[in-house]
């Protein structure tokens, strides 16, 4: 967050020259989407169409409100009320800003460690490349500046003064600023920028496409970086992690901001080749209503709905069953053993009680709690 925050000083500070450019300089520049400059290990995109008013619902929600009461972000309130005093009733930054295209990818950068690329459409403003770039962000007050060329392009590189380690890059690709925290993050954009590899992805644009209505906020993820971004967090390898990325190709969602709510709605894609994740996909979904028991103290809440608990047990022991046949048979011996033992069915006199749905809750940990507690609610008829 404090890095989005740089950014977004920066970006003050380059409109301050790009409203001279647009007095200036009216000659259009060759346009290119937003998304050829992300580079195609990119494991979570965000993207907004309207920089200006996406920072105003953010800035104005009960969410943000809340998010301040944490120390992390109360750090940040300095930054924050900068920002807001700047953009209040400041007809040029609104000018700016309207309508701006942002785009925020993460990538991995190392085996243990990630960072952002930041996209932003400059329309015709790109332009400020004929006054010197350079010049302007020499009023980055605190930055040491310079500049390099990598193939075709120009990076300036911005070194804090007080911390030399802390080095932002960026560049202007034709109507596109791009920028990062680590260079070579922004060279492989320059190097991949002409290969269009989202547009011509059919698995990613079949998620796009779904997506539907006036959203501010758009977010992708790409399962077959999963594994990879996993590992900077978990101490040993996770099966369900792999499963997920094997499964799975993208999820696309519309993000909706809203008061005290943040919602998710989209899609995600499935891959062809066999998997849990697909064998449920075709199960017809059921009513989901175990949330309305659930504690206020629920810290996350994983349902899994079923019009019919028979085809969603026969489609998972199906699957689970076609890569390990010995266990499944003695799956099927023990509970036949349980069957004889205790004088029952587990067909009838279970099963035939699931209802349409069943779900694995977490509640926030106590502290006679562990972290691995689970609960498991079964909808019954």
């Amino acid at each position: 967050m404090k890095k989005f925050f740089k950014i977004l000083f920066l970006l003050i500070i380059l409109f301050a020259g790009l409203f001279y450019v647009y007095i200036k300089f009216i000659s259009p520049v060759n346009m290119k989407k937003s998304m050829t400059m992300v580079p195609d290990d990119a494991i979570m995109i965000i993207e907004t169409e309207n920089l200006a008013e996406a920072w105003t619902e953010i800035s104005s929600s009960k969410v943000w409100e809340y998010l301040l009461k944490n120390p992390y972000f109360n750090d940040l309130n300095e930054d924050f009320d900068m920002l807001n005093n700047y953009l209040k009733d400041n007809n040029i930054a609104d000018f700016m800003l309207k309508k701006r295209s942002l785009i925020m990818s993460l990538h991995m950068i190392s085996a243990a460690d990630w960072d952002f690329l930041f996209v932003v459409d400059l329309q015709n403003l790109a332009q400020i490349k004929k006054i010197g770039l350079k010049d302007i962000l020499k009023n980055a007050e605190g930055y040491k500046v310079k500049d390099r060329k990598y193939k075709d392009e120009t990076i300036y590189e911005l070194t804090d003064e007080m911390n030399p380690s802390d080095v932002i890059y960026m560049t202007i690709s034709d109507n596109l600023l791009v920028v990062s925290f680590t260079g070579a993050l922004l060279e492989k954009s320059i190097d991949q920028k002409n290969s269009n590899f989202w547009e011509r992805d059919k698995d990613f644009i079949k998620v796009t496409d779904k997506l539907y209505g006036e959203e501010l906020f758009r977010m992708y993820f790409n399962y077959s970086q999963l594994d990879n971004f996993s590992k900077v967090y978990l101490t040993e390898e996770s099966e369900t992690t792999k499963m997920l990325s094997n499964s799975l190709v993208y999820t696309g969602f519309n993000i909706d901001l809203r008061d005290e709510m943040l919602s998710f709605d989209g899609y995600t894609s499935v891959d062809s080749i066999g998997s849990y994740v697909k064998a449920l996909a075709n199960i017809k979904p059921g009513r989901i209503t175990a949330w309305q028991i659930m504690p206020k103290q629920t810290a996350m809440y994983f349902s899994m709905g079923f019009s019919n608990f028979f085809d969603f047990y026969y489609n998972l022991t199906k699957q689970y069953e076609e890569g390990n046949a010995e266990d499944m048979e003695d799956i099927k011996e023990n509970i036949a053993k349980t069957e004889r033992l205790l004088g029952i069915s587990l067909h009838d006199d279970f099963f035939n009680w699931i209802g349409e749905e069943i779900a694995v809750v977490k509640l926030r940990p106590g502290k006679k709690t562990r972290p691995e507690d689970l609960y498991l609610a079964i909808v019954l008829f």
